[in-house]
């Protein structure tokens, strides 16, 4: 790995606008808020973070949060992640509150989490705020797991249920071989 001086010695040859921080999830990172403030103060760029929602570091110097609802259910969540999804729920509404912008998705995995739990997590969103912006992504298979990917008809499904309770989503289609 990289320390936080390589890493913004790399940055030095690269003309950019808008960092992502993503990957497992960037917020065990203790060098986030450090290299966030780096990117924001040295190169003038935006910062957006992809985050499953568990912990909440220094947003000082990141524009945008999209934070992933796994599951509302916390059941269902628990046998996704082993973890409860409490402290999720609680950190979406605590960055409602921030002066951030704030995103959401959910990933479509059939016969797992699927339109009961999409229809559960756009109304929990809802009731914060129907405009936050909320995507829908399509499960790519992983090898070792036992789900297929869901139909262009079922993620449609899936965007009707989210525009009864949103007023601002999309979804990602798949690209089947039929």
């Amino acid at each position: 790995f990289l320390g936080l001086d390589q890493v913004v010695e790399k940055l030095e040859n690269i003309d950019f606008e808008r960092a992502v921080f993503m990957g497992a999830e960037p917020t065990i990172d203790p060098q986030l808020p450090a290299l966030a403030g780096i990117i924001h103060e040295k190169f003038k760029a935006e910062n957006t973070l992809l985050t499953n929602g568990y912990d909440v570091p220094s947003l000082d110097h990141v524009d945008e949060v999209v934070l992933s609802i796994k599951a509302y259910t916390d059941d269902i969540h628990r046998q996704y992640t082993g973890r409860t999804n409490r402290k999720v729920l609680e950190n979406f509404v605590k960055l409602h509150q921030m002066d951030i912008i704030l995103r959401s998705e959910s990933v479509y995995i059939p016969e797992y989490i699927e339109k009961k739990e999409i229809a559960k997590i756009t109304k929990f969103i809802s009731k914060v705020d129907p405009n936050v912006p909320y995507r829908i992504d399509p499960y790519l298979p992983v090898y070792g797991n036992p789900w297929r990917p869901p139909t262009d008809r079922e993620l449609i499904e899936a965007v009707k249920i989210a525009s009864k309770y949103l007023n601002n989503f999309t979804y990602l289609k798949c690209r089947q071989k039929l």
